[in-house]
């Protein structure tokens, strides 16, 4: 057996593991029928994701923006897409293939959401899925922020609420340092920092997402996330402006 069938066998059961531990996840909090019969899924799920990155050659994961990160937007966008009443099936996929070409994005210089739609079209054409291949190919399509393609139905809505969700909050600062350091960019401005620095992303995006939230569970959680995120922000300034140091000082 080659090392590539075994890595391959390796992998697909990781997707499996953690396929298992996002639908237990949402029967928490997702009271659909439906969510115990795609549980039963989850190996024909597997595939198709694993499939999807095998046609990206998905070898390394990008710091930020992590395979997990697809796993946690299932997550969320799933338990939203129950109070929601959305195609839930449509959401799972969609979720699980909407960054899978992001690992090609500078290659093709095409922007990640076109590129993970035409990977999710062609993987879902040749599995039991082939009926929603369009459909998921377009709500992938729609899904990013800046895609600055609207959403045209409510599957497209909250897959993007979840996307947006999941880079507010303590994972959100960590995603931002993360692919900051992956992209070379300084934390702050510093001496020889002429272009957009980790902080600048907070003020030039993050901090604009909690208006473009739609669903009624996603508001709720953004402005969680949010709150963490400016608190985050303001702790930061003490320190670097060492505002700290006046705090102390009045209480001596």
């Amino acid at each position: 057996m080659s090392d590539n069938i075994v890595k391959r066998d390796s992998i697909k059961k990781r997707i499996i593991t953690r396929l298992t531990l996002a639908f237990e996840r949402i029967d928490r909090f997702c009271v659909n029928k439906q969510i115990k019969k795609y549980k039963q899924l989850v190996k024909a799920f597997s595939e198709v994701f694993l499939n999807a990155l095998k046609i990206s050659n998905y070898e390394k994961e990008i710091p930020g923006h992590e395979l997990e990160h697809s796993f946690r937007v299932l997550e969320l966008a799933t338990i939203i897409g129950c109070r929601e009443k959305a195609d839930l099936l449509k959401i799972i996929l969609s979720s699980l293939l909407h960054d899978t070409g992001r690992i090609l994005e500078e290659k093709l210089g095409e922007h990640h959401a076109v590129i993970s739609a035409r990977i999710a079209k062609t993987v879902l054409k040749n599995s039991q899925f082939s009926d929603h291949a369009d459909e998921i190919s377009k709500i992938i399509m729609e899904h990013s922020f800046s895609a600055k393609k609207e959403p045209t139905c409510l599957e497209s809505i909250i897959l993007r609420d979840a996307d947006m969700l999941d880079a507010l909050g303590n994972i959100g600062i960590a995603r931002v340092f993360a692919y900051g350091g992956y992209l070379g960019r300084e934390i702050y401005e510093s001496i020889l920092t002429f272009h957009t620095t980790s902080l600048d992303h907070f003020y030039d995006k993050i901090l604009k997402l909690n208006n473009r939230i739609k669903t009624s569970l996603g508001k709720k959680l953004a402005e969680r996330r949010l709150k963490k995120v400016l608190d985050f922000l303001k702790s930061m300034n003490e320190e670097t402006d060492l505002k700290e140091l006046e705090y102390i000082e009045s209480q001596d």
